[in-house]
């Protein structure tokens, strides 16, 4: 679990992978428990882990419950732009499992 960014701001701060565990275990618990209290299903927490704790709140106005569409867009609308992708280029890899899309990864 990749997680010195939610205490830092930025990757590879840890000194040990425990370190690195511990502290993304916690953040995880956080986030579930914020979920929790904005009632929204706990697949929103496991998202938030990766779109930051802000996904649960657009997730709360939205009906509560992480979809991939909803993800998508906000992906698209919300951490694409303060990524700094204004024009909302997109573009297709073919033939991975994984790509950069919109600011973010998409698995396919």
């Amino acid at each position: 679990m990749q997680s010195s960014e939610s205490v830092y701001g930025k990757q590879n701060q840890f000194d040990t992978p425990e370190q690195s565990i511990e502290q993304g275990v916690s953040y995880l618990a956080e986030l579930i428990e914020k979920a929790e209290q904005m009632n929204c299903d706990l697949w929103t927490a496991v998202q938030a882990y990766n779109f930051g704790t802000d996904y649960i709140d657009y997730v709360a106005e939205r009906g509560g419950v992480n979809t991939l569409e909803l993800a998508e867009t906000y992906s698209r609308e919300v951490l694409s732009p303060l990524l700094g992708n204004d024009t909302e280029q997109t573009y297709t890899l073919l033939g991975h499992p994984i790509g950069l899309y919109n600011g973010g990864h998409l698995y396919h």
